[in-house]
């Protein structure tokens, strides 16, 4: 793997997080206030830290008016000089005594401006007496001899070597792997170097009576005192790194960042450290998983992205304890409570395929793991300086992933989501606590389902790929943290058939997603053999991303229409999905149920077009009658429905039977049929009329080498009118001729003309009288169609097949000819 760097002189890896980086947004440079009107006085440092030594340090200032120190009372502490005069440049001298006490001490200096309310603080910190012995590895010390098993240490010095007291003296040994804390067992001088003798210490044996909190995010503004002391403490007294490396896979330390680089001996409080974010991502994008079988699992897409920085907060107290010898006693540390944070954000976009020939089920036994060592071959190391004691961090994370399948059939699909999230999570622990306590807030998320259907079969799957991230202190085991995005999809597909209803298959589609963050902590870097148990940090419900289909809803008519009682209307109807956080779309071939209330569809069953809509005619026939729609799951059980329910108007209407048609069906192989039916006109009391062909819908069918055929002919026009009765004249205005018959469920459209279009798809004026029996008459040329009543469709039924009797109707007959497949290939 490789990892390029920026070459600018302060380039910064971050860091963290699923082969990505582990870092954080910088603290903002502290806000300069507006100067007062009066002026305005401002120092250079918020906090500045001083060893156990008494030592001195010069600050600068900037006045816009005279001032004055008002606070800095402690006998320890002096300052110097205490009042001055307005300038742009000018320093102040901060003398500290030598803290002959264990403990840290703290004071403030308040520099105020003589007029106006103007003021600025600087916090001192002093740490106690320390057995901590420092050594300036760099400049005055070189490491010649170090056998970690034996303890031996060789030392050779520059100058003049430091004093080393058995049994009490502590050191802090850097390597460029690791860093070691050792306690001295003894001391030998020969001139310039030191050989000791050593054994393994803790946190406890170097820090007493301190209370600090480390961030791994760079300063956004740093400061060398004149005696080269490299400040890294913000505006809130926490501390952050002076330096970050990386050990390469060819064994060398590649420094990443260091705080002393180009700064000279002084800085001012203008000088900030200026640092470019460089990161990498993880596309593991074309990826097999798991290739056994006829079972593939793939990622067609998989990029991971993430943003985290992390906190550590150390409070120290005091202890003793007791040597060897049972005589002499030596003070220790002692914890008194420490937590940890992570926060950031994760990015992802995933895209999962699965395909699967055959059954079968897979799951991972144990974590998978991707990547063991994401930055470098140890990890990043961040090293800290809390008084002057060399704190060393390493961060290693490792990518791991985890999957299980669950295939009833074949199956090929591809589901997936992008996601962000923005985390904070971490321990807290005092003594007392049987376990730390998960510390955090609820991630802030959001979520883009994505999902492509090529499944006919039930399958799951679920994938989660996470870093399990391992943070040690020095070489101690110390904190474990992993973040869990779990990407599932639960796909269904059922049959379901009734009567002699078309046999159709139902489907449903579920992404669901699952958030969870474990960790866990060991107390090795306090000399205690500890563990906790495995923590919940986060635990967060199973999200249901995308729900397919979800919901149904007609979107016309409107509701409440106003339809006749037989007329036919176009119901249609949606149907989409559900999606976190986002807009609902609109749901293809999803499979729809119709039915009629006190009336008549033409289909029981749709599937819906790419637009997730479909369509049913509809008719009510008598009040009260409604249409319903529903979407069902794989078990044919009601995921969502919708009712339309119209205005039913009683309108009045007479019905007359118009003409008569005879159809016979001619096949080459000998196949024939044989039908007849009446034509109707309706004439309403609203002023609309319809001119049917076959009202009753009568179909016709014949077999041809053992292929059932089926002719249903279905013609009708409709319009309005206006009838004169004293003048027994009628208006017609005929609208266009609607073709629905269907011949073997497709379109048929070669049927013969019926002059009757002529009177009644059309407009015109004709005489017309309406007998007292009921008989209307019906100009037409030189002579007058005989329309006989009926009452309902019922009796038309009845009189199917009859003679017309006395007054003949119109009759128009009309042979076809067909081939065996069902084919017309004539008319006569």
């Amino acid at each position: 793997m490789k990892i390029r760097f920026s070459k600018k002189l302060f380039t910064i890896i971050a860091y963290l997080f699923v082969t990505t980086m582990f870092f954080g947004c910088k603290d903002d440079p502290k806000q300069e206030p507006a100067p007062d009107k009066d002026g305005m006085v401002r120092l250079e440092l918020d906090y500045l830290d001083f060893t156990a030594e008494g030592s001195e340090e010069e600050i600068g200032l900037k006045a816009e008016t005279d001032w004055k120190v008002v606070t800095a009372s402690d006998s320890w502490l002096e300052v110097s000089p205490t009042e001055g005069k307005s300038s742009q440049s000018q320093t102040l001298l901060v003398s500290v005594d030598k803290n002959e006490g264990n403990g840290e001490r703290k004071a403030q200096i308040i520099v105020k401006a003589l007029s106006g309310s103007s003021a600025d603080t600087l916090t001192i910190r002093q740490a106690g007496i320390s057995r901590y012995v420092d050594i300036d590895w760099e400049n005055e010390a070189k490491l010649t001899q170090f056998d970690l098993k034996s303890g031996n240490i060789k030392i050779d010095f520059d100058g003049k070597a430091p004093v080393f007291t058995p049994e009490v003296s502590a050191i802090v040994v850097p390597t460029d792997t690791m860093s070691y804390i050792r306690v001295i067992k003894s001391a030998m001088t020969n001139g310039k170097s030191v050989t000791l003798q050593t054994v393994e210490g803790n946190m406890t044996d170097i820090f007493m009576n301190q209370e600090f909190t480390l961030s791994t995010v760079p300063a956004s503004k740093t400061y060398t005192t004149r005696s080269g002391v490299v400040q890294t403490t913000d505006e809130k007294g926490v501390f952050h790194p002076q330096r970050i490396t990386m050990i390469m896979e060819d064994g060398h330390q590649e420094v990443l960042y260091d705080v002393r680089k180009g700064i000279g001996t002084r800085a001012t409080s203008d000088e900030t450290i200026k640092t470019e974010l460089f990161y990498w991502k993880d596309d593991r994008t074309g990826e097999i998983l798991y290739d056994v079988g006829g079972v593939t699992i793939q990622w067609d897409k998989c990029l991971f992205e993430t943003a985290i920085d992390g906190k550590f907060y150390f409070n120290f107290g005091a202890d003793v304890k007791s040597l060897p010898d049972g005589i002499m006693k030596v003070p220790i540390g002692k914890l008194e409570g420490f937590f940890y944070t992570l926060t950031g954000r994760i990015n992802c976009d995933y895209l999962l395929h699965l395909i699967a020939q055959t059954k079968r089920h897979y799951e991972t036994k144990q974590p998978v793991i991707l990547n063991n060592h994401v930055f470098g071959t140890k990890g990043l190391s961040f090293v800290f300086s809390p008084f002057g004691v060399p704190v060393k961090i390493t961060i290693d994370p490792s990518f791991k992933a985890e999957f299980s399948a669950n295939m009833e059939s074949r199956c090929d699909f591809l589901t997936g989501f992008n996601a962000g999230l923005t985390l904070e999570a971490g321990v807290n622990w005092y003594p007392g606590y049987e376990q730390p306590q998960p510390i955090g807030n609820e991630p802030e998320k959001h979520f883009k389902p994505y999902c492509e259907l090529r499944v006919k079969g039930n399958a799951e799957a679920s994938m989660t790929i996470y870093p399990d991230v391992r943070i040690r202190l020095y070489d101690f085991a110390g904190f474990n943290i992993q973040f869990k995005p779990t990407l599932g999809d639960e796909f269904k597909y059922g049959g379901i058939a009734g009567g002699d209803d078309e046999n159709y298959a139902a489907w449903t589609n579920r992404i669901y997603q699952r958030l969870s963050i474990t960790g866990n902590v060991a107390l090795d870097f306090i000399g205690d053999p500890w563990r906790s148990d495995p923590l919940d940090l986060y635990n967060g419900s199973q999200i249901d991303l995308l729900r397919a289909p979800e919901e149904i809803h007609f979107i016309l008519p409107e509701n409440h229409t106003k339809v006749n009682i037989d007329e036919t209307i176009t119901a249609e109807v949606e149907v989409k999905d559900y999606r976190f956080g986002g807009e609902k779309m609109p749901v293809g071939y999803a499979f729809v149920k119709f039915e009629a209330v006190k009336g008549e569809v033409d289909a029981k069953h749709a599937i819906t077009d790419e637009k997730g809509r479909a369509k049913v005619k509809y008719t009510p026939k008598e009040k009260g009658s409604s249409l319903i729609a529903r979407i069902v799951d794989a078990d044919g059980k009601d995921i969502s429905s919708a009712v339309f329910t119209p205005e039913v108007e009683q309108t009045e209407e007479r019905i007359w039977i118009v003409d008569e048609f005879e159809i016979t069906i001619g096949g080459i192989d000998g196949a024939s049929a044989n039908g007849k039916w009446r034509n109707i006109v309706k004439f309403r009391t609203d002023g609309t009329y319809s001119y049917i062909e076959n009202p009753t819908r009568k179909t016709l069918e014949w077999v041809s080498l053992g292929s059932e055929n089926v002719l249903s002919i279905y013609r009708y026009c409709n319009g309005t009118y206006q009838y004169d009765a004293e003048k027994k004249m009628l208006t017609l205005e005929g609208g266009p001729i609607v073709n629905e018959s269907l011949l073997n469920g497709k379109p048929y459209t070669t049927l013969g003309y019926n002059s009757m279009y002529d009177i009644f798809g059309k407009s015109s004026t004709r005489e017309a009288n309406l007998e007292e029996d009921g008989k209307l008459a019906i100009q037409n040329g030189d002579h007058f169609l005989n329309l006989t009543p009926i009452s309902s469709y019922d009796e038309l039924k009845q009189l199917s097949g009859k003679a017309s009797g006395k007054n003949s109707l119109p009759k128009r007959t009309e042979k076809i000819i067909v081939d065996v497949s069902g084919q017309v290939v004539r008319n006569e």
